[in-house]
């Protein structure tokens, strides 16, 4: 019997994931449009959210414990274009 590699095997697993994460938040807070909100983050907490949240997304063995995406979020004003800016971000740091 074969199986066939979830998205968290192929993009590397657990290492994967935390490298993509590091960049996609280098490329984040470099943005002048996105650091702002960035600026009283804790990101070495965020970062292990997001590799956690990641790979519970991509089919790997780690649970998310963080709160729910809504909840995380609220009260930050978050606009539309920033949205757009971080999701075009996220889609270029796993395509490389």
């Amino acid at each position: 019997m074969t199986t066939s590699a979830t998205l968290f095997d192929t993009l590397g697993g657990t290492a994967g994931l935390t490298a993509a994460v590091d960049e996609f938040y280098r490329r984040v807070v470099a943005d002048p449009a996105l650091a702002p909100w960035f600026d009283d983050v804790d990101m070495a907490t965020l970062r292990r959210h997001q590799v956690l949240f990641l790979s519970a997304a991509t089919g790997g063995p780690q649970t998310y414990d963080g709160r729910e995406m809504h909840l995380a979020h609220e009260g930050l004003e978050v606009t539309d274009a920033a949205f757009d800016r971080v999701a075009g971000h996220l889609k270029d740091t796993l395509e490389s």
